[in-house]
C-alpha cells in the first residue's frame, strides 16, 4: 500500500508539552487549596481536551467548578505554554525527510485550536503544514470522526493512503473511526500496550522509524 499522507497528533507525539500543562493546573489547583499531580498523573489526565482534564483534576466534591478552573488553567497557560514545552528528539529530521518525499503533512490535536496554531507556528516554524486543526468550539474532539472527515474533505485525502500518527489510544482510535492507516509512538504520555490494545498497526519506538516504514 503506497501512503501519500501523515496527520500528526501534536502533544506527545510531535511536541513534549507535559510540564508546562502540569504547571499551569497545578497553580491555581494549589492555589485554592486542592491536591496536585505528578507528572506521570498528567499523562493519562491529558488527552480528551481542557474541559475534561480540569474535570478529572478537581476534586469528587468540586466539579461544579470546572468551568471556572479551565479558565484559570488558559490563564496560566498563555503565559506558560513555551517555558518548558520542546520538540521531541528526531522530529526534526523526519519532518524534513517527510517533506522532501513531497508528502501532505498536517496536525490535528485536541488541544485548543488556538494554542494548537500558536504553539505549531512557534516551535515548528520551519515546516508549511497543509493543516493545523485543534479542538474548536461547537466540534466534538477526537475520537470522534468530525474533525477528521473536514481535514479529509480540505485535503482531498484517501483515508487508506492516510497515516495517522499519535502517543494514545484516542489518537489510534481517531484512525480507525475513519479509515487512516494508525500508527502509535512510545516516546508520548501513554504505553505501547494501550497503543495495540486499540489497534495500532505499527508502533514507532524512534521518529526516523516512519521513514523507513515507508520507503519499505
Amino acid at each position: 500500500m503506497k501512503f501519500n499522507a501523515v496527520i500528526f497528533d501534536l502533544d506527545g507525539t510531535l511536541i513534549d508539552t507535559i510540564e508546562d500543562i502540569k504547571d499551569s493546573l497545578n497553580i491555581p489547583l494549589q492555589k485554592a487549596g486542592f491536591p496536585i499531580y505528578s507528572t506521570d498523573s498528567y499523562y493519562y489526565l491529558v488527552g480528551d481536551g481542557i474541559r475534561e482534564m480540569v474535570e478529572k483534576a478537581l476534586p469528587e466534591n468540586k466539579k461544579k467548578l470546572t468551568e471556572e478552573f479551565v479558565e484559570k488553567f488558559r490563564e496560566e497557560y498563555q503565559q506558560r505554554w513555551k517555558l518548558k514545552s520542546h520538540l521531541y528528539s528526531g522530529i526534526s529530521e523526519m519532518l524534513n525527510s517527510l517533506f522532501k518525499m513531497n508528502f501532505t503533512i498536517g496536525i490535528l490535536s485536541n488541544k485548543p485550536d488556538d494554542f494548537a496554531k500558536i504553539m505549531v507556528k512557534t516551535l515548528l516554524p520551519e515546516w508549511n503544514f497543509s493543516v493545523v486543526r485543534g479542538h474548536q468550539v461547537g466540534v466534538p474532539i477526537k475520537p470522534h470522526p468530525a474533525s477528521s472527515l473536514k481535514i479529509i474533505r480540505e485535503l482531498n485525502l484517501q483515508s487508506e493512503k492516510t497515516i495517522f500518527v499519535g502517543d494514545s489510544n484516542i489518537d489510534i482510535f481517531t484512525a480507525k473511526e475513519v479509515g487512516f492507516f494508525p500508527v502509535g509512538v512510545s516516546w508520548g504520555y501513554r504505553t505501547e500496550q494501550e497503543l495495540l490494545n486499540a489497534g495500532a498497526k505499527l508502533i514507532l519506538n524512534k521518529p526516523n522509524e516512519l521513514i523507513q516504514f515507508l520507503n519499505n
